[in-house]
Protein backbone atom coordinates (compact mmCIF):
# COMPACT_ATOMS: atom_id res chain seq x y z
CA UNK A 1 0.00 0.00 0.00
CA UNK A 2 2.67 2.53 1.03
CA UNK A 3 5.01 1.42 -1.75
CA UNK A 4 2.24 2.06 -4.27
CA UNK A 5 1.62 5.50 -2.79
CA UNK A 6 5.33 6.39 -2.99
CA UNK A 7 5.41 5.20 -6.60
CA UNK A 8 2.22 7.03 -7.55
CA UNK A 9 3.46 10.31 -6.08
CA UNK A 10 7.01 10.02 -7.43
CA UNK A 11 8.54 11.81 -10.41
CA UNK A 12 8.61 8.51 -12.31
CA UNK A 13 5.49 6.45 -11.51
CA UNK A 14 5.67 2.84 -12.64
CA UNK A 15 9.46 2.80 -12.84
CA UNK A 16 12.23 1.79 -10.44
CA UNK A 17 9.90 0.08 -7.95
CA UNK A 18 12.74 -1.77 -6.23
CA UNK A 19 14.73 1.44 -5.75
CA UNK A 20 11.71 3.03 -4.09
CA UNK A 21 11.68 0.20 -1.51
CA UNK A 22 15.37 0.40 -0.59
CA UNK A 23 16.90 3.78 -1.48
CA UNK A 24 17.72 6.43 1.10
CA UNK A 25 15.71 8.94 -0.92
CA UNK A 26 12.45 7.07 -0.27
CA UNK A 27 12.77 5.28 3.08
CA UNK A 28 11.97 8.34 5.20
CA UNK A 29 8.92 9.01 3.07
CA UNK A 30 7.68 5.45 3.58
CA UNK A 31 8.03 5.95 7.35
CA UNK A 32 6.28 9.34 7.14
CA UNK A 33 3.37 7.73 5.31
CA UNK A 34 3.16 5.03 7.98
CA UNK A 35 3.21 7.67 10.73
CA UNK A 36 0.46 9.76 9.14
CA UNK A 37 -1.67 6.66 8.55
CA UNK A 38 -1.18 5.66 12.19
CA UNK A 39 -2.19 9.20 13.15
CA UNK A 40 -5.33 8.99 10.98
CA UNK A 41 -6.21 5.70 12.69
CA UNK A 42 -5.63 7.29 16.13
CA UNK A 43 -2.77 4.91 16.89
CA UNK A 44 -0.25 7.72 17.39
CA UNK A 45 -0.38 11.04 19.20
CA UNK A 46 -3.63 10.61 21.10
CA UNK A 47 -3.42 14.25 22.17
CA UNK A 48 -4.37 16.75 19.47
CA UNK A 49 -1.18 17.87 17.75
CA UNK A 50 -0.10 20.01 14.79
CA UNK A 51 -0.08 17.92 11.64
CA UNK A 52 0.98 20.45 9.01
CA UNK A 53 4.72 19.76 9.00
CA UNK A 54 4.57 15.95 9.27
CA UNK A 55 1.93 15.96 6.50
CA UNK A 56 4.32 17.52 3.98
CA UNK A 57 5.78 15.02 1.53
CA UNK A 58 9.40 14.10 2.24
CA UNK A 59 9.42 16.04 5.53
CA UNK A 60 10.58 12.97 7.48
CA UNK A 61 14.18 12.61 6.38
CA UNK A 62 15.78 9.19 6.13
CA UNK A 63 18.57 10.51 8.36
CA UNK A 64 16.05 10.64 11.21
CA UNK A 65 15.59 6.88 10.90
CA UNK A 66 19.23 6.18 11.71
CA UNK A 67 19.14 8.46 14.75
CA UNK A 68 15.87 6.98 15.97
CA UNK A 69 17.05 3.39 15.55
CA UNK A 70 20.28 4.15 17.39
CA UNK A 71 18.39 5.69 20.35
CA UNK A 72 18.94 3.25 23.23
CA UNK A 73 17.80 5.63 25.97
CA UNK A 74 15.02 4.44 28.26
CA UNK A 75 12.77 7.35 27.28
CA UNK A 76 13.81 7.35 23.60
CA UNK A 77 14.77 10.99 23.96
CA UNK A 78 16.14 11.29 20.42
CA UNK A 79 12.73 10.42 19.00
CA UNK A 80 11.11 12.94 21.33
CA UNK A 81 13.63 15.61 20.31
CA UNK A 82 13.13 15.08 16.58
CA UNK A 83 9.34 15.27 16.80
CA UNK A 84 9.36 18.28 19.11
CA UNK A 85 11.94 20.26 17.11
CA UNK A 86 10.93 19.34 13.57
CA UNK A 87 7.17 18.96 13.83
CA UNK A 88 6.11 20.63 17.08
CA UNK A 89 4.61 17.33 18.21
CA UNK A 90 4.76 16.17 21.83
CA UNK A 91 5.14 12.40 22.03
CA UNK A 92 4.37 9.84 24.69
CA UNK A 93 6.76 6.97 25.35
CA UNK A 94 4.27 4.70 23.56
CA UNK A 95 4.33 7.00 20.51
CA UNK A 96 8.13 6.96 20.50
CA UNK A 97 8.22 3.15 20.72
CA UNK A 98 5.82 2.87 17.77
CA UNK A 99 7.83 5.36 15.70
CA UNK A 100 11.04 3.48 16.44
CA UNK A 101 9.39 0.17 15.49
CA UNK A 102 8.17 1.68 12.21
CA UNK A 103 11.68 2.93 11.39
CA UNK A 104 13.19 -0.45 12.24
CA UNK A 105 10.60 -2.33 10.19
CA UNK A 106 11.14 -0.20 7.08
CA UNK A 107 14.94 -0.29 7.46
CA UNK A 108 14.98 -4.06 8.05
CA UNK A 109 12.84 -4.69 4.99
CA UNK A 110 15.09 -2.45 2.88
CA UNK A 111 18.25 -4.13 4.14
CA UNK A 112 16.85 -7.63 3.59
CA UNK A 113 15.75 -6.74 0.06
CA UNK A 114 19.16 -5.19 -0.64
CA UNK A 115 20.97 -8.27 0.66
CA UNK A 116 18.82 -10.57 -1.47
CA UNK A 117 19.42 -8.43 -4.56
CA UNK A 118 23.18 -8.44 -3.96
CA UNK A 119 23.14 -12.22 -3.57
CA UNK A 120 21.23 -12.55 -6.84
CA UNK A 121 23.82 -10.39 -8.60
CA UNK A 122 26.72 -12.38 -7.19
CA UNK A 123 25.11 -15.68 -8.15
CA UNK A 124 24.09 -14.45 -11.59
CA UNK A 125 27.56 -13.09 -12.33
CA UNK A 126 29.30 -16.42 -11.84
CA UNK A 127 27.64 -19.79 -11.25
CA UNK A 128 30.82 -21.18 -9.62
CA UNK A 129 31.29 -18.48 -7.00
CA UNK A 130 33.92 -19.39 -4.44
CA UNK A 131 34.12 -15.92 -2.92
CA UNK A 132 32.81 -12.45 -3.59
CA UNK A 133 33.61 -8.94 -2.49
CA UNK A 134 30.84 -6.40 -2.22
CA UNK A 135 31.14 -2.69 -1.43
CA UNK A 136 28.16 -1.01 0.23
CA UNK A 137 27.50 2.70 0.44
CA UNK A 138 24.55 4.80 1.49
CA UNK A 139 23.30 7.10 4.21
CA UNK A 140 21.65 4.39 6.29
CA UNK A 141 24.65 2.08 6.00
CA UNK A 142 26.79 4.97 7.19
CA UNK A 143 24.47 5.86 10.08
CA UNK A 144 23.10 2.55 11.22
CA UNK A 145 25.08 -0.59 11.93
CA UNK A 146 21.94 -2.78 12.18
CA UNK A 147 20.96 -2.02 8.60
CA UNK A 148 24.43 -2.90 7.39
CA UNK A 149 24.45 -6.13 9.42
CA UNK A 150 20.98 -7.15 8.14
CA UNK A 151 22.08 -6.61 4.55
CA UNK A 152 25.22 -8.70 5.05
CA UNK A 153 23.33 -11.45 6.91
CA UNK A 154 20.75 -11.71 4.13
CA UNK A 155 23.44 -11.76 1.45
CA UNK A 156 25.29 -14.54 3.26
CA UNK A 157 22.09 -16.53 3.95
CA UNK A 158 21.17 -16.44 0.28
CA UNK A 159 24.64 -17.44 -0.87
CA UNK A 160 24.71 -20.33 1.61
CA UNK A 161 21.25 -21.46 0.46
CA UNK A 162 22.57 -21.50 -3.09
CA UNK A 163 25.57 -23.59 -1.92
CA UNK A 164 27.94 -20.76 -2.72
CA UNK A 165 30.90 -19.99 -0.53
CA UNK A 166 30.66 -17.38 2.17
CA UNK A 167 31.07 -13.89 0.71
CA UNK A 168 33.82 -11.56 1.83
CA UNK A 169 32.10 -8.28 2.58
CA UNK A 170 33.91 -4.95 2.58
CA UNK A 171 32.09 -1.90 3.88
CA UNK A 172 32.73 1.28 1.92
CA UNK A 173 31.99 4.62 3.60
CA UNK A 174 29.79 7.12 1.75
CA UNK A 175 32.42 9.84 1.33
CA UNK A 176 35.15 7.47 0.19
CA UNK A 177 36.25 6.53 -3.26
CA UNK A 178 33.62 3.95 -4.23
CA UNK A 179 35.14 3.49 -7.69
CA UNK A 180 38.43 2.48 -6.11
CA UNK A 181 36.60 -0.05 -3.97
CA UNK A 182 34.78 -1.42 -6.99
CA UNK A 183 38.05 -1.90 -8.85
CA UNK A 184 39.55 -3.59 -5.80
CA UNK A 185 36.49 -5.83 -5.44
CA UNK A 186 36.66 -6.89 -9.10
CA UNK A 187 40.33 -7.76 -8.82
CA UNK A 188 39.89 -9.97 -5.73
Amino acid sequence: MWDHRIDRESRNPGHQAFEKMVADQYLGEIVRNLITDFMDSHLLFTVRCPVEKISNNYSFHTAYMGSIMEDESEELSTVDGIFAAEYGIATSLGDRQIIRALCETVATRASRLSGAALAALVLKSNANVSSASVALSGALFDMNRKMYENTIATLQEQLIKASAARANIHFQRRNSDLIGSAVTAISI
